[in-house]
């Protein structure tokens, strides 16, 4: 341990990657479990290579990297194995190596020998010609490069690689994803590709799954599906044109299932009024209004004129086209005007840019929009994942976090997250 922290006097916080008691330990992490060599043995192939590799760099002479193999060789320690011809695993193991040490090699190798030098500069095509070369002279040593019981199994221990590949714990399945969780799980510990295939088929068929069993949409509901589908051609010459102030997209749809979801919503609460708060072209508006009361009404606000425009061609044949009433302009504009006019709502779908996801729930709240015993939808809160990656947030992303990090924090409401699509959140305003 004196020796350990010695050499690593000045650099404790890891500060920097040049690490003298490193030599050895570049390339051979890659191949040591799939070979089932001991730590030593594996060790002792990257001590050689590297040996190799400071002569070719011109950091130690001939002579001396011979020395430094006799000595691995009379050790009984392996200079060579065959896994080492897979040069494809050992260049894996130094692009990994590479980013544990923060952007730089560093490999540590004999300059002059008795002290360390590092390499930091070698290509793929490099690396594999130089273990070539290294092979054809390891082949002269004793054993042709060999240890002596270099594997774990000839010394009376498991193979490293079965405890890797052995399954794990099975998980206790209770939904698709337990299920989803659990295979995938198995087939990394085996490499089983296929497996790896099976899941992403299973992936691929959750949402289909949840549209198979709901309540099929209406025959109007359909056609909008249908006509929005094809309309990418559409708004991208409307961008072009500057008819729309951004490019839209026929993906901004609401989702089958989410339309019936609503529907169910305004049935179970005897909904007369809902706010709809992003038309696009017209997809939740109409689910909605089909599940009203005769002197049910919708109002639905779009920023976009030609959206609002396709939306009320797509409601013009349904019988429930009166129960919706169309308003143009900026969200926050047209919600100040419905709450100078005293109007409140029983239910609520927000589905719009997220950047403005909170300031819109702000308003909802301050102004009543939003009644008490009211219920708020709000759409994309799962917003394409981005959270679980653990990677920086788009704006969208951040727009989405943000709200829900609100609605957290406001005793006001009661909400819960529904993986749906890209995921939905139902908030009971309770005071």
């Amino acid at each position: 341990m004196e020796g350990y922290v010695r050499s690593e006097y000045g650099n404790l916080w890891e500060t920097h990657q040049c690490r003298p008691h490193a030599y050895g330990h570049t390339w051979s992490p890659g191949y040591e479990l799939p070979s089932g060599m001991l730590h030593g043995q594996a060790v002792g192939t990257c001590m050689g290579f590297g040996a190799y590799l400071a002569m070719k760099s011109d950091f130690i002479p001939e002579i001396e990297c011979q020395r430094i193999l006799k000595v691995i060789s009379d050790c009984e320690l392996c200079l060579w194995h065959p896994i080492m011809e897979d040069g494809a695993a050992v260049w894996r193991s130094q692009v990994a190596m590479i980013e544990k040490r923060g952007g730089n090699l560093c490999a540590p190798i004999p300059r002059p020998l008795g002290e360390s030098g590092y390499l930091n500069d070698l290509s793929e095509e490099m690396l594999l010609q130089r273990l070539q070369e290294y092979k054809s002279i390891c082949l002269s040593y004793p054993r042709q490069g060999r240890g002596v019981e270099e594997h774990c199994t000839e010394v009376g221990l498991a193979d490293p690689q079965s405890k890797k590949m052995a399954p794990p714990d099975d998980r206790f399945v209770v939904t698709p994803t337990d299920l989803l969780i659990t295979t995938l799980s198995k087939a990394k510990a085996q490499n089983d590709m296929a497996t790896v295939g099976e899941v992403v088929r299973m992936l691929d068929g959750v949402d289909g799954m949840v549209v198979k069993y709901s309540t099929q949409p209406s025959e109007a509901l359909h056609n909008i599906s249908v006509q929005t589908a094809k309309s990418n051609p559409n708004w991208a010459e409307m961008e072009k044109k500057g008819t729309t102030s951004r490019l839209l997209e026929a993906e901004m749809i609401s989702g089958q299932a989410e339309g019936q979801l609503l529907k169910l919503l305004v049935k179970f609460g005897a909904v007369k009024k809902v706010l709809d708060i992003g038309t696009f072209t017209g997809y939740s508006s109409l689910a909605m209004a089909e599940a009203l009361p005769e002197d049910g009404r919708v109002v639905t606000l779009e920023r976009q004129e030609e959206a609002a425009k396709m939306a009320a061609e797509n409601w013009a044949s349904s019988p429930h086209v009166g129960k919706i009433e169309s308003r143009v302009g900026e969200a926050q504009a047209l919600l100040q005007a419905l709450a100078s006019q005293g109007e409140s709502f029983d239910l609520v779908f927000l589905d719009v840019d997220k950047p403005g996801y909170f300031a819109l729930y702000q308003t909802l709240m301050e102004t009543g929009l939003l009644r008490v015993g009211g219920l708020l939808a709000v759409d994309n809160t799962m917003y394409k994942g981005e959270e679980l990656t653990g990677e920086r947030l788009s704006l969208n992303g951040e727009g989405a976090r943000a709200l829900n990090a609100g609605l957290l924090a406001d005793d006001r409401v009661l909400q819960v997250m529904l993986p749906l699509r890209d995921g939905l959140t139902l908030a009971f305003r309770q005071h």
